[in-house]
C-alpha cells in the first residue's frame, strides 16, 4: 500500500491528480490460517484489518485529493477444500470501499467499474455500459455451489506405496532445503531473527532456528521453544515447494498453509525468508 510519506511526495512532485487508484484490500493468510486463534478471534481480527485498511484508504485520499478516487485492489475468494475459509478473509468489495470513503469525505467523488467498462476522463461518464454493483449474495452462492467442488493441482490420489515414497523424498530434502535458505541468509540477506520454525510432517516435526544452520527431527509431543511458528500443509504441496514446482508465498497467500504462532506477533521477515526454503536450483529432483 502507498504510505503517507510516499503520498505526500507524489503531491509535491506531481501536484493534483484526476484519478487515484488506491489499494483497499491486502492479500494474505492472516487471520484465516492461524490455528492459535479461535473462530471468534479470527472474525475480530478480520474486522480490525478491514477497518485499518479503509482508514488508510481515507488518509491517502485526503493527501492526494484526486478528482476521482477509485478503489483498486485484488479481490479473490477461496475455492475447493478451502471454501469455508472465505468468512475469515479480511476483504471488502470495491463498492463498500467507495461508500466508506464518501461517508468520511463527503465531497470526494469515487469511481467503480465492472470488467469491460470504460470511463471517459473528458466527459466524466461511463461510455460503454452501465455499472452493476457487486451482488455479494450471488457471489456467496457461487462459492458454495460451484467453487467448493474444485480440486487444486496438488490434490491427486496416491496409493500407499506412492505416499510412502513422497514422505521419504520430503524427509531427505528438508535439511538441504534448510541449508539452501541458510546460504541465502548468509550471503544475501541480513536477518537477526531467532524464531524457531517447526514443519509439521504428521508423525514428527522438522525443526530449525532461523539464527542457526542446525536442524532437527523432533517428536510431535515436544515442548516447542518460543518464539515459534508451526507450519502445516498437504505433503503433496510441500513436495512441490521443495522441488520448486510451487512457491511458498503463493501457497501462503492462497491459504494452503496452516500456522500456529506463539507469541501472536507479525514478523514479515519470517515469511520472506521461508520463500527460500526449497532445494537449490541445480538439484535433480
Amino acid at each position: 500500500m502507498l504510505s503517507v510519506n510516499a503520498a505526500k511526495m507524489l503531491v509535491k512532485k506531481h501536484g493534483s491528480f484526476t484519478v487515484a487508484q488506491l489499494l483497499y484490500n491486502a492479500a494474505g493468510d492472516y487471520p484465516i490460517c492461524y490455528s492459535n486463534l479461535t473462530d471468534v478471534e479470527k472474525l475480530t481480527e478480520k474486522q480490525r484489518i478491514i477497518k485499518q485498511n479503509l482508514k488508510h484508504l481515507v488518509d491517502i485520499t485526503k493527501i492526494l485529493k484526486p478528482k476521482y478516487m477509485m478503489p483498486f485492489a485484488g479481490h479473490y475468494v477461496l475455492g475447493g477444500k478451502l471454501w469455508d475459509r472465505n468468512r475469515f478473509l479480511a476483504h471488502v468489495t470495491w463498492d463498500k470501499a467507495a461508500q466508506f470513503v464518501t461517508s468520511e469525505l463527503h465531497e470526494q467523488k469515487t469511481l467503480v467499474l465492472n470488467e469491460g467498462l470504460t470511463f471517459d476522463l473528458v466527459t466524466e461518464k461511463i461510455t460503454n455500459g452501465t455499472y452493476v454493483p457487486i451482488d455479494e449474495h450471488a457471489m456467496t452462492e457461487y462459492i458454495s455451489s460451484v467453487l467448493r467442488s474444485l480440486k487444486y493441482s496438488y490434490e491427486f490420489d496416491l496409493d500407499t506405496e506412492a505416499s510412502n515414497e513422497l514422505k521419504r523424498f520430503i524427509r531427505k530434502s528438508l535439511q538441504p532445503a534448510r541449508m539452501h535458505l541458510w546460504n541465502i541468509q548468509s550471503t544475501k540477506l541480513q536477518s537477526s531473527l531467532k524464531w524457531n520454525i517447526y514443519i509439521d510432517l504428521e508423525e514428527e516435526y522438522f525443526s530449525f532456528n532461523l539464527s542457526s544452520s542446525d536442524t532437527h527431527f523432533v517428536a510431535k509431543d515436544v515442548k516447542k521453544i518460543e518464539p515459534c511458528l508451526v507450519a502445516k500443509m498437504d505433503n503433496r504441496l510441500l513436495c512441490m515447494i521443495l522441488k520448486r514446482q510451487a512457491h511458498w508465498d503463493n501457497a501462503l497467500t492462497g491459504c494452503h498453509i496452516d500456522f500456529t504462532r506463539y507469541p501472536n506477533v507479525y514478523e514479515p521477515d519470517i515469511l520472506t525468508l521461508l520463500c527460500f526454503f526449497h532445494l537449490p536450483a541445480e538439484t535433480k529432483c
